[in-house]
């Protein structure tokens, strides 16, 4: 293993670190969400959550899945792999499919949503305007770009 093999590997190690304690992050801010916030919140805080659940699902999944490229990264020194590829494009999936599961999440439970004291309903739309929708495009792109390097990495490695 040479020293640039060396740095890339340890530079995964740190980022694997990293990414895990916001994997803890993300699942302890989820679990918080269900079991401490409620209890002062009223009737209305299941609507608030569901409406936020899929963002928080689908980051903490991307996060596990990064853990896990990065994982891979580590112990194999290379970054061109069929699992990574495969990896990368669940990533892409994840985040293209998070805006519109937010989207008809929001507008069926705005419909099921309670009445407040005057007899009115609070409705709330979130979206995010497309981002993870681009962002997942992106990463889908990336995908092909390692799915292009494991096929030069592979070329390269039965010339020598």
């Amino acid at each position: 293993m040479n020293i640039n093999q060396k740095k890339m590997t340890s530079f995964a190690l740190v980022s694997f670190v990293l990414v895990g304690v916001l994997v803890t992050c993300s699942i302890a801010s989820i679990i918080y969400a269900l079991f401490v916030n409620p209890a002062a919140a009223g009737l209305s805080w299941k609507f608030d959550l569901l409406l936020d659940m899929p963002v928080r699902l689908g980051t903490s999944a991307i996060l596990v899945i990064v853990a896990l490229i990065l994982l891979s990264f580590y112990k194999i020194g290379r970054p061109f792999t069929v699992a990574n590829v495969k990896r990368l494009k669940s990533v892409a999936v994840i985040m293209i499919l998070i805006e519109p599961l937010q989207y008809a999440l929001n507008i069926a439970l705005n419909h099921f949503r309670p009445l407040i004291d005057d007899g009115l309903k609070i409705t709330y739309v979130i979206f995010y305007g497309g981002v993870w929708f681009a962002i997942g495009l992106a990463v889908l792109c990336m995908s092909q770009m390692f799915q292009y390097g494991m096929l030069l990495q592979s070329e390269n490695d039965e010339t020598l």
